[in-house]
């Protein structure tokens, strides 16, 4: 259970880059881990391309237009991921319901902090999705900038 909640944030984080422009070297990466895992070392190379390529500096305030990154509560996740039957996670981007409701819905928004999200749905073996009580799935990722923490080492952008 411990390694599919690791792989969901790892499969956001990537999602969240496969758009960015390297400004960074040819090098070859260290390679992952067999347990699906990387470094923090390269896992701060991805997150500063992607940041550079959206026009981020070294602060995060609230009129900062690109979206960093996304919170999610990691209890509402454990219960939903909670259930053995769920064998892997699609990230979907969408549209927030603010943006949606501020008359843009089906209107491309970028990378804007506020107007995108992830929902996430767990599937089966089968590959069918499996939901929470109530036909539901997870959402309620905050942006960053906006709701970005503003105490202890998670308040930084990179991994230190």
């Amino acid at each position: 259970m411990k390694r599919l909640k690791l792989l969901v944030l790892l499969a956001l984080s990537c999602l969240l880059f496969l758009d960015a422009n390297p400004v960074y070297s040819q090098s070859s990466a260290a390679p992952v881990a067999d347990d699906g895992l990387i470094s923090k070392e390269t896992a701060n190379r991805m997150i500063q391309s992607y940041l550079v390529s959206v026009g981020a500096n070294n602060t995060t305030t609230a009129d900062t237009p690109n979206l960093y990154s996304l919170i999610m509560d990691a209890e509402k996740l454990r219960t939903y991921l909670n259930n053995p039957d769920i064998k892997g996670v699609k990230i979907m981007f969408a549209h927030t319901m603010d943006y949606i409701n501020s008359g843009k819905e089906g209107l491309p928004c970028g990378l804007k902090s506020g107007a995108l999200t992830v929902v996430i749905a767990g599937f089966d073996k089968d590959g069918n999705y499996i939901y929470a009580p109530g036909d539901r799935v997870p959402d309620r990722a905050k942006p960053c900038p906006v709701s970005c923490p503003t105490e202890g080492s998670a308040k930084d952008n990179l991994l230190p």
